[in-house]
């Protein structure tokens, strides 16, 4: 059973004291953008397997274990000189699909969906199990818990919601609380 919990960088990460549970997590750990670790471990654990970015973060460095590097643009075409360049740097990058990016648009029905959303409907593609953790669908004023940058207005905190309650309800993703409270086997039967 392949699984993957993605860490958002939502500051409601640091209500929990969750960095023993995510490292303890038995998939990979997936960490969006400008992650921050150092300093807040206790919260967000240490591991990152998968790191995914968009073309606005490429220099961005993951210190912690980064096997698989997902790079995310706008410009959807694959040969784009942004993307060969990040992977002249990152040979294991790959780019997440067009595909992905045009169906969470339709089902968000909105043109521009967060890192976030585009990863979740693309591993749940991919993956047995998709788990989130950290993902406040940009309903806080601050957008980072290791920043104080602002949510801004790119993203539509409704339409980001209710994209994940969608893919919850057809158990696509799962919120990373029913795996911790319940166990994998409960959480999947337990999503609403």
């Amino acid at each position: 059973m392949s699984m993957i919990l993605m860490i958002g960088n939502g500051p409601s990460v640091l209500d929990r004291n969750g960095g023993g549970e995510i490292d303890a997590f038995g998939g990979d750990i997936a960490r969006f953008n400008t992650f921050r670790i150092d300093g807040f471990e206790h919260d967000v654990g240490t591991r990152c397997d998968v790191w995914i970015t968009t073309d606005r973060f490429h220099t961005w460095q993951c210190a912690h274990g980064r096997r698989q590097v997902y790079f995310m643009s706008h410009d959807q075409n694959p040969e784009e000189q942004k993307f060969l360049n990040f992977k002249g740097d990152m040979p294991q990058a790959e780019k997440i699909p067009k595909t992905s990016w045009e169906r969470t648009k339709q089902i968000m029905e909105y043109t521009a969906p967060s890192s976030g959303a585009v990863a979740a409907y693309h591993f749940s593609k991919i993956y047995d199990h998709v788990f989130f953790y950290g993902f406040d669908f940009f309903q806080t004023e601050q957008h980072h818990y290791g920043d104080t940058v602002s949510s801004g207005t790119l993203h539509r905190p409704n339409h980001e919601l209710l994209f994940f309650q969608r893919m919850i309800q057809a158990r696509r993703v799962i919120p990373f609380l029913n795996y911790t409270n319940a166990g994998v086997e409960n959480g999947l039967n337990d999503t609403d």
